[in-house]
């Protein structure tokens, strides 16, 4: 089953590599999209995995992981403001 992203695949890869460098380190990676509005049930994992395993996850990583958790959720997760 091909992925279904609520943007081009491409902007996605885009997002994914501007936030991951737009971020020093791993914990701003997470404290960013946090601050961003993302639920605090989707960055949980990799923020774990952060604090016990750093070496194992990268920030490109966290980002990706955490905007497809967001991303399969749809537009219920879109909020106007």
């Amino acid at each position: 089953m091909a992925d279904i992203y609520q943007s081009s695949p491409d902007l996605f890869d885009l997002l994914v590599e501007a936030l991951g460098r737009l971020n020093r380190g791993k914990k701003g990676v997470v404290r960013f999209l946090c601050g961003a509005g993302v639920d605090e049930a989707d960055p949980a994992e990799v923020d774990r995995i952060v604090a016990t395993k750093t070496d194992s996850i990268g920030k490109f990583e966290i980002v990706r992981n955490v905007l497809e958790k967001l991303n399969a959720r749809g537009d219920s997760e879109l909020v106007a403001n």
